[in-house]
């Protein structure tokens, strides 16, 4: 526990981690789970725990980035729908797939504050897939809105990445968790 000015770093069970509470064995120097140097000098520690917390907030910045690219993308489609739907003399037709769009962008949002990794995928594919629909009536319509599709893709890009970074750093923790 740090103490109540944060000057000192005091660990009052050794063998129990001082970050993440998990077991740490005699013999060990660091934490297996966490990395955290358990028996390390206390500006080691102190070091250690101002790193952590730094990717802590930057693992947060990451992981509402993530969320919130599903979000844009339904207010992008919302938007474009809105357009398409004037344009079309008020089709119902164009209003109700619009629409549909948006919902499926909705709710693969809401569906991401438990997994993320999945909801952004299947939201990448989906569009991909309704960039290129419209090419193939006119070519020209992949080159509309070109600079916003890019940054739309780009971004998705980067969520994906990081989620798959966040996947695949949870099948390690769970694989160690089922080795002890």
């Amino acid at each position: 526990m740090m103490d109540e000015d944060r000057r000192f770093v005091i660990i009052e069970d050794p063998n129990i981690c001082y970050w993440c509470e998990n077991r740490v064995k005699n013999t060990e120097e660091s934490c297996f789970s966490c990395g955290f140097p358990q028996r390390a000098g206390e500006w080691e520690q102190r070091g250690w725990l101002g790193k952590a917390r730094k990717d802590k907030k930057d693992y947060e910045v990451n992981l509402k980035w993530a969320r919130t690219v599903l979000f844009v993308i339904a207010i992008y489609y919302l938007v474009a729908g809105f357009i398409e739907y004037v344009y079309s003399n008020s089709d119902l037709t164009v209003g109700f797939a619009g629409s549909s769009i948006v919902l499926v962008f909705v709710s693969l949002g809401i569906w991401a504050r438990k997994n993320l990794y999945t909801p952004l995928l299947i939201g990448f594919v989906l569009f991909i897939i309704l960039l290129i629909l419209p090419a193939l009536d006119d070519p020209m319509a992949i080159f509309r809105g070109v600079i916003i599709k890019i940054i739309l893709v780009t971004s998705y890009i980067k969520s994906l990445k990081f989620a798959r970074t966040v996947r695949n750093k949870r099948e390690i923790d769970l694989d160690i968790l089922h080795d002890e």
